[in-house]
């Protein structure tokens, strides 16, 4: 077995979504009564299934690195805060990486199929009362995947897909779960990682 000294770098990829199922949540500001969010980072549950995408990031960037990186880790997680006794309960969750010339995104596509993670399920729809009782407290779950990037495009970016099993109203605990995603860049082909020089650089030259 190899060793490997690859340093890397992990970068926020999608920052944290609040996901939902119920149109007319009390706990979310609406800007009516009856409307959905006006919160931005709030994600109605169907939506979310089809997939978030992630920030578009540019893996030329030096502060990512410095030359070409040729390895990406996507990772991603749920976080239902309160636990659920639902006897049909389900929470999955997908990612995927997209790559694309644009650094809008307008021509993202997936990339590397064959690479791509296979969706997590965390727990069945057909749970026995025993096991629901066991689901009570937070629950945490996780998904990671590796990607070669070495033929990828410029900008890339993640595709979250988390789902529910269940629309249902505030009764359920699993209302409000969170979902982000990273993604880890390293094979970089320059080392150490340079200051950076844009927006949060903390350098004092004034040359």
């Amino acid at each position: 077995m190899g060793l490997s000294r690859d340093l890397g770098i992990t970068v926020q990829a999608l920052e944290e979504r609040i996901i939902v199922t119920c149109a007319a949540d009390p706990k979310i500001v609406f800007s009516t009564a009856g409307t959905t969010s006006t919160d931005p980072n709030v994600v109605q549950s169907t939506t979310a299934a089809g997939g978030i995408n992630g920030r578009v990031l540019d893996r030329l960037d030096t502060q990512y690195g410095g030359g070409i990186l040729m390895k990406a880790t996507v990772g991603a997680y749920l976080w239902a805060s309160r636990g659920s006794t639902e006897a049909d309960r389900k929470l999955s969750m997908g990612i995927k990486l997209q790559h694309g010339d644009s650094s809008g995104g307008g021509d993202a596509a997936d990339y590397s199929t064959g690479q791509q993670p296979t969706d997590k399920v965390f727990f069945t729809s057909a749970q026995t009362t025993p096991m629901a009782n066991w689901s009570t407290g937070p629950y945490f779950g996780e998904l990671a995947g590796q990607y070669d990037v070495t033929a990828a495009k410029r900008y890339l970016r993640t595709v979250t897909s988390p789902s529910k099993n269940k629309v249902t109203t505030e009764s359920s605990g699993d209302e409000h779960f969170r979902v982000a995603s990273v993604i880890r860049f390293g094979g970089a082909d320059e080392w150490p990682l340079p200051a950076s020089t844009g927006a949060g650089s903390t350098t004092t030259s004034t040359a």
